[in-house]
């Protein structure tokens, strides 16, 4: 379970068919938004974020751009999607599911 502003979200599950059996039954994709990006211990953080075979989308969001940092990222091989935002009037967009 995942606590977005004090409330608990489900997150999206997906089963296999009836009838097959995986070592991985279900598979669940999270959306992570990293807010401030642009000091080296989050950039990181995101580096490590974007390995994790558990998430699908990765969003990065700063006062400063953050797209050299997105563009980095977009070159490790993974199904990770990166999207970078700029400041507040952006955050909405960010943390959108």
């Amino acid at each position: 379970m995942l606590r977005y502003c004090g409330r608990l979200l489900a997150p999206n599950w997906r089963l296999l068919a009836p009838g097959r059996r995986s070592s991985t039954e279900c598979r669940q994709t999270v959306k992570v938004t990293l807010i401030g990006t642009c000091n080296t211990t989050n950039q990181t953080a995101a580096l490590l974020l974007k390995q994790n075979t558990l998430i699908s989308e990765l969003s990065l969001v700063s006062n400063e751009s953050t797209a050299g940092i997105a563009m980095d990222l977009r070159h490790v091989t993974t199904n990770c999607a990166v999207n970078n935002f700029q400041g507040l009037k952006e955050l909405g967009s960010a943390v959108k599911v």
